[in-house]
């Protein structure tokens, strides 16, 4: 999967994102109009996030608001599972193998 960056602020999330520590000023380490590949997309405390490498090159959980999807396979080599709630993340789905990246 492989999304293409639309904007690097807070300005269009909702207010639950900033219940879960974003805030209204909050900027994210993305390039506006660069291609990032998905790695994973997680449900946290009912908010959905991408598993991307950042510009500052460490992967984190970013607002799919923050995206437009430009490619919605998934490799084969992901796979699911389902946390307790009290982990904080209750379903995920990842890439088992990064090497076979599209």
């Amino acid at each position: 999967m492989r999304v293409v960056c639309s904007t690097n602020d807070s300005r269009n999330l909702s207010a639950k994102h900033f219940e879960s520590g974003d805030t209204s000023s909050s900027v994210f380490d993305l390039e506006i109009e660069k291609e990032y590949v998905v790695y994973g997309i997680s449900l946290w405390k009912g908010l959905l996030g991408y598993l991307i490498v950042g510009e500052g090159m460490y992967p984190a959980w970013y607002p799919p608001e923050l995206f437009s999807i430009t490619r919605n396979d998934l490799p084969p080599c992901w796979y699911f599972t389902r946390f307790k709630e009290e982990e904080g993340f209750e379903v995920i789905l990842v890439n088992s193998n990064p090497a076979t990246i599209m």
